[in-house]
């Protein structure tokens, strides 16, 4: 072998060969395909190799198509791997097509679908390998270029030097890369079956800055391989070596630099892969730069780099319907570095002589005629090149995660087919930024109402808010749409959220009309983000406004009050798109009236059977061209036709009928008055009057009839079916409808609601959601359609049928969450709070009460409390500052204050509560008078008010054990409250006594899978971890993994378990004790908020984990700042609060590891004062704290004086405590210490802020 080809028509097989894997051997592989693609020589590339990036990225942009390999190379190909490695069916060939060039590049590499198994040596044997040479020499290519794993193997290097002609050396850097590839090359002429020539190349080429430098750097080069290049052919490919420049650039992309540069900018560069290229080819490539320069223009643009010439121009054609595929084809374009315009608007790009030509793209679906309009000449006469992009259908059913890569796999696919067909480069997924997303399909986070199918799109309207929203880019937008109810703002909302949710990260909708909705749509929100426990609604705002992952949100507020600014329902942030309906007439909005007469007339015609667009457009005319009306409408002539033909009459001829019967209708004069319409318009009214009136000549109708005038006192987000179907509302439908056949048989609900659905005043949903939805327009308008009388009748009516609905206080609570979850959707709509019935006043008493057993989001607990109050004021003026049921609501709202922090209302409240209750007759036997008496407890724990707590929690529960019996669930609660408070007070032996009682209680009574029996044992394990007792440790890790399997990872029993089994680790395992810590602050923040007590209280214990832990006391003292600051300043607590004073003892401990001495003590010394004043002196939170002063007067010398505070402090935890008490043996061990006149190994004690 010479190195070169020994016949005409036969490939030219080169190896690259490398010591060590080095990115620039795919480089230059990479760049010298493409200069003899440029040479029109056809070029195959065998990528076996690990190099990162490989060539198929450097080539990726150019992707043309794959076929399958020819059977016989592939075969070959597949000798080289084991059998069992081999993979079924043909093998991938990958064709990559650089616009201008006038032959593509081939390439079969590893790590694609169908691509080559790793390589072996022990398999890829010398005669293998020149099987294989012999097929690729025949394979019809000018040129092959193989690349085999890296390495100075000698059997691979045999193999190698079986496949080439010629074996390029790669290598870099050193003399001592130098010297490798010497070897490498030495073991490639030893190996080869017949003399193979040796290229080396040097690239990287970086012999430094200075010409002498660089010459001496060649001269070693030279001096290394001349005994290899001595034995070389008489024709030898090189004389010495090649290199190619070092090049760098800032695109993380894998760039080919022959089309970034070019002779002119990187001479040095562009030469040395010339001259690899024409060595590889046997010479005779013409000297010139082979790249067309337009072609390296549309390079550098595509990976935004400068250059001289006008970007590529595309105008983009489609129907308003498509507009979404219109901004998807502008996106992926303007990617590419080409600028576009609509063809409707062209400007001057369609004049001769006005700059380069454009490319057009039309996005029309199968069968439609392409929106060109006039400029159809134009693009033909100039021959102007045209792609089309069909709209892809989006998928039906769940979009699952199989959907989503097939849909992206799609998109791909469309982007790299319009790209090429335009001369373009594609850049590739994941380096150009995001996966284009498919239009249609929605993002993974999509809350959305379903749209209404048999309304016609209004592609203006939407367009028009595409537009608003598209001027501000990502930045953070807000668009109003108003007009009357019936105008169709919810559907054109609706509209725009589903045709362009697949350009959002995250689509949701927030019904506004009342406030609670609102905060559960965000607590549903929240969820979706794996905000699943505590303030769920203000999670989800802060994760929108913080978190990259969401920065592309859409927001739809929809029927926004007059009155509501938001301000609590926005998320902060600059990113973000908002959508928000309203009747208000507001500055910078989208304004709605009618449809378009063409598609009111097109509503019409798609529904009603037979219907002429002339009589269809005199409905429309009627009517005003109003949306909801117009859905009336159709629907009315839809069931008269109907009935029509079921008697005999043609399909035009019933259409006409119908057509004037209702014409007449909605045209005659009216002798009774116009109906009262409020801000709703007329047309919309008269058709809804005139449905009704229909409904109610049958008796299945006039049921139907009821069920819409009962559901407009509800929710608008809609009725749950079971409470449609319940015997309460029934039995009172039955009873003013008349109908016998409905008391005896509930099933007939279900006929008049399909009923209610064929004459478009509500949509059922029967399957998984099972809920009833009347749209808030149709409820205005029936509500608007009775009279005053007629509507508190039908509301009281209402009123009772929902009290008895609700379960009562002696319900199971996890039976009945559900019928309460449903009643909250009702309360403010159905305007229950202004009530005189006493069931349903009981009704809303409990109702709080859900509420705060269920811990209501944030916002929902705030909203609850503000309206609770006005409604205790309410009920003092209408009913008596002493009725039973006001001061019930009384107690319950203190449960609401307490949780959200407001323990100073929650007191007065109870306070003020109690003693009216207490006042009563036969109170000490009223359990709504000791459920009062255990919120009062709670009041004063959280106050550090705790020796009165004590008398409460003592009270109360001897009141329950009277009343109730030992077993109760209530009592149980109480004897948790009372052992807790005997803790607080210090008191750890008896609370570890009496909370043992009632774990074994718990176990016997609710059995091991219930919440609140293993939240028993964390307060077992507390107290014992505190005491020191064996098995402290181990009690709390079952707990909290108990309460994982039953509750979840992040919900809040779950995370304070967590906490507290971190505080008993920190003595043994301070490195575990610090990782759970973290995790438990961590998701406290993320659900409850930075200035939560639970948050504040994990966060100073995180710091007493990371203190212990040794490694970093900048980070402990940061931590403990953090608690400290949030407690004196984000949290209401009296002067003199015990929380207070462990903070500035947490503070001292965490500033003494850090060697801030001075304020240390000074805290240490405030601590012990406070909790001395507050607590006593023989409390052990107290002792701590002067044991701890004691440890630190001995670090800093002052041993005498920590023997007598450290003696102290002994004497009392003996006195007080006993002997065996953790802090009375601190103490002696201490000292123990100085008496020696130690100053180092003082013990500490930690005191974690427990929870109230």
């Amino acid at each position: 072998m010479t190195g070169r080809r020994d016949a005409v028509g036969q490939a030219a097989v080169t190896v690259f060969a490398a010591a060590a894997v080095r990115p620039g051997r795919a480089d230059a592989v990479a760049n010298t395909a493409v200069l003899l693609a440029a040479a029109d020589r056809r070029v195959l590339v065998l990528d076996w190799s690990t190099e990162s990036p490989p060539v198929r990225e450097f080539l990726y942009p150019f992707h043309s198509g794959t076929t399958a390999v020819g059977a016989g190379l592939w075969a070959g190909l597949m000798a080289m791997v084991p059998a069992h490695a081999r993979p079924e069916g043909p093998g991938a060939l990958e064709r990559f097509t650089v616009p201008g060039l006038p032959a593509a590049v081939d390439l079969i590499s590893t790590g694609v679908p169908g691509g080559l198994p790793d390589f072996v040596t022990a398999t890829a044997g010398p005669a293998v390998a020149g099987d294989l040479r012999g097929l690729l020499t025949g394979s019809g290519y000018d040129d092959v270029l193989v690349m085999l794993p890296a390495g100075r193997d000698p059997d691979r290097l045999a193999a190698a030097a079986a496949l080439g002609d010629i074996a390029v050396v790669v290598f870099g850097g050193g003399p001592r890369a130098v010297a490798a590839a010497v070897e490498v090359a030495t073991g490639l002429r030893r190996a080869a079956p017949v003399r193979v020539d040796v290229v080396a190349l040097a690239a990287p080429f970086s012999g430094g800055e200075e010409a002498e430098v660089a010459a001496q750097t060649r001269t070693d080069i030279h001096r290394a391989f001349a005994p290899i290049t001595a034995e070389q052919s008489d024709d030898p490919p090189v004389d010495g070596h090649l290199e190619i420049p070092a090049w760098h650039h800032d695109d993380p992309s894998a760039l080919l630099a022959v089309l970034v540069e070019s002779p002119g900018t990187a001479p040095g560069l562009l030469a040395g892969y010339a001259a690899l290229a024409e060595v590889l080819a046997g010479h005779g490539l013409a000297a010139v730069d082979p790249v067309p320069a337009a072609t390296r223009a549309t390079y550098r643009r595509a990976f935004g780099l400068a250059t001289d010439s006008e970007p590529d121009r595309v105008l983009v054609a489609a129907a308003a319907a498509h507009r979404p595929w219109a901004d998807w084809v502008r996106e992926q374009v303007g990617r590419a570095g080409a600028r576009t315009r609509d063809l409707a608007d062209p400007g001057d790009w369609l004049v001769e002589g006005s700059g380069p030509p454009p490319s057009v793209v039309v996005v029309a679906g199968e069968g439609e005629r392409w929106p060109v309009g006039d400029a159809a000449g134009v693009v033909e006469a100039r021959g102007l090149r045209v792609h089309r992009v069909v709209p892809t259908a989006a998928p039906e059913g769940p979009v699952v995660a199989a959907v989503r890569r097939a849909a992206a796999e799609r998109a791909d696919q469309v982007r790299s087919a319009m790209l090429r067909a335009l001369g373009l480069v594609d850049r590739g997924v994941g380096i150009a930024g995001p996966a284009p997303r498919l239009p249609g399909l929605p993002p993974a986070r999509f809350g959305v109402p379903a749209l209404n199918p048999r309304l016609t799109p209004r592609d203006a309207d939407i367009n028009a808010l595409r537009d608003r929203f598209a001027r501000t880019g990502d930045a953070r937008a807000i668009v109003t749409v108003t007009g009357a109810a019936g105008s169709g703002k919810s559907q054109l909302a609706l509209a725009y959220a589903h045709r362009f949710a697949y350009d959002y990260d995250l689509v949701w909708w927030v019904p506004t009309h009342d406030r609670q909705r609102a905060f559960l749509a965000l607590a549903a929100l929240a969820a979706q983000l794996g905000r699943t426990t505590g303030y769920q609604a203000k999670a989800a705002l802060r994760a929108l406004a913080t978190e990259p992952a969401h920065r592309r949100f859409l927001l739809v507020f929809d029927d926004v009050p007059a009155d509501d600014d938001l301000d609590d329902l926005l998320p902060g942030g600059t990113t973000g798109h908002i959508l928000i309906t309203t009747r208000s007439s507001v500055d910078g909005t989208v304004e709605l009236t009618g449809m378009s007469p063409g598609d009111a007339t097109a509503l019409l015609t798609s529904v009603v059977p037979g219907l002429a667009e002339p009589a269809a457009a005199a409905v429309a005319d009627a009517l005003d061209h109003r949306p909801y009306a117009l859905e009336l409408a159709a629907r009315w002539l839809r069931e008269a036709v109907e009935d029509l033909c079921g008697g005999g009459a043609a399909v035009l001829a019933a259409a006409g009928h119908a057509v004037a019967e209702l014409l007449g209708e909605l045209t005659r004069d009216r002798h009774d008055g116009q109906p009262p319409t409020g801000d709703h318009d007329p047309a919309g009214c008269r058709m809804t009057e005139h449905t009704l009136r229909t409904l109610s000549g049958s008796p299945l109708g006039r049921v139907t009839l009821l069920l819409v005038r009962f559901g407009a006192f509800l929710s608008s987000q809609g009725i749950a079916l079971g409470l449609m179907r319940s015997r309460p509302l029934v039995a009172a439908v039955a009873d003013l409808a008349g109908d016998t056949a409905l008391a005896l048989d509930a099933t007939r609900v279900d006929r008049a609601l399909w009923l209610g659905e064929r004459y478009g005043l509500l949509e059922v949903d029967w399957g998984e959601r099972a809920r009833v939805h009347l749209g808030n327009t149709l409820q205005g308008v029936v509500l608007g359609l009775m009279s005053p009388a007629e509507r508190e009748t039908l509301r009281a009516t209402l009123l009772r049928c929902l009290a008895r609905y609700a379960p009562a206080e002696t319900s199971d609570e996890v039976s009945s969450a559900d019928r309460f979850a449903e009643l909250q959707r009702h309360v403010l709509a159905s305007r229950a709070l202004g009530s005189d019935d006493p069931q349903v006043r009981r009704w809303l008493v409990n109702q709080v009460r859900y509420l705060y057993l269920h811990r209501g989001e944030y916002g929902i607990l705030d909203a609850a409390l503000d309206i609770g109050t006005r409604v205790l004021a309410d009920w003092a003026e209408r009913f008596g500052v002493d009725d039973p049921l006001r001061l019930r609501m009384a107690g319950q709202l203190a449960n609401l204050a307490r949780d959200l922090g407001d323990r100073r209302r929650a007191l007065l409240l109870d306070r003020d509560t109690l003693a009216r209750q207490r006042a009563l007759p036969d109170a000490a036997g009223d359990l709504p008078t000791l459920a009062t008496a255990r919120g009062l407890g709670g009041d004063l724990r959280g106050l550090g008010r705790y020796a009165d707590a004590l008398v409460e929690d003592q009270t109360t529960w001897e009141g329950y054990v009277r009343e109730l019996g030992e077993d109760h669930p209530q009592t149980r609660r109480a004897a948790n409250n009372l052992a807790h408070s005997r803790y607080l007070s210090g008191d750890t032996e008896g609370a570890l006594r009496l909370e043992e009682d009632n774990h074994r209680r718990r176990v016997r009574l609710f059995g091991q899978d219930n919440a609140e029996t293993w939240w028993s044992a964390v307060n077992v394990g507390m107290y014992r971890r505190d005491l020191r007792r064996p098995g402290a440790v181990e009690g709390l890790q079952i707990a909290w993994q108990k309460l994982r399997d039953l509750l979840g990872v992040d919900a809040r029993l779950t995370v304070a378990a967590e906490w507290h089994f971190s505080g008993a680790l920190r003595a043994t395992d301070p490195g575990r004790a610090r990782s759970h810590a973290r995790n438990a602050r961590t998701v406290l923040r993320a659900t409850l908020g930075d200035a939560h007590p639970d948050t504040l209280a994990a966060t100073l214990s995180y710091a007493h984990a990371q203190r212990r832990f040794g490694q970093d006391h900048a980070m402990a003292l940061e931590l403990a700042l953090e608690a400290h600051t949030g407690f004196h300043s984000d949290l209401d607590l009296p002067e003199g609060h015990p929380f207070l004073a462990l903070c500035e003892l947490g503070l001292g401990q965490a500033e003494a590891a850090a060697g801030a001495w001075e304020r240390a003590e000074e805290r240490h010394r405030a601590a012990l004062v406070a909790l001395t004043d507050r607590l006593e002196r023989v409390h052990p939170w107290t002792l701590a704290a002067a044991v701890d002063l004691a440890a630190l007067l001995a670090a800093t010398g002052r041993v005498r004086e920590a023997r007598g505070v450290t003696a102290a402090a002994r004497d009392d935890a003996v006195d007080y405590l006993g002997p065996d008490h953790p802090v009375a043996l601190d103490a002696t061990a201490n000292l123990d210490l100085a008496r020696v006149g130690a100053t180092t190994g003082w013990r500490l004690i930690d005191v974690d802020i427990p929870q109230t």
